[in-house]
């Protein structure tokens, strides 16, 4: 079996990326997979190989984009923006 630890650090360090684990590109992988391309914890367990979908879990609250606006209002007043005025033109 060959162990790609040397390898990863070599590509990792002349990339300047140093603190970038393997596993890091996983958890990408699986983020992006919901955020992006809406795939469901069950297809994505499936994708990953695991047998029960509580391993992916974790990913789940990335596909909740109905709570982004939410957020956004806690952030526009905390740090006192202003609402977009074209935006309140059109309504």
């Amino acid at each position: 079996m060959y162990d790609i630890s040397q390898s990863w650090k070599k590509a990792t360090s002349k990339a300047n990326l140093e603190g970038l684990h393997r596993h890091d590109l996983r958890h990408v992988f699986c983020t992006k997979m919901v955020e992006k391309a809406n795939v469901d914890v069950l297809v994505l367990a499936d994708l990953l190989g695991h047998s029960s979908p509580k391993m992916v879990m974790k990913y789940r609250h990335t596909g909740n984009h109905q709570y982004s606006h939410f957020v956004q209002q806690m952030a526009d007043s905390v740090f006192k923006k202003e609402p977009d005025e074209t935006n309140s033109r059109s309504t």
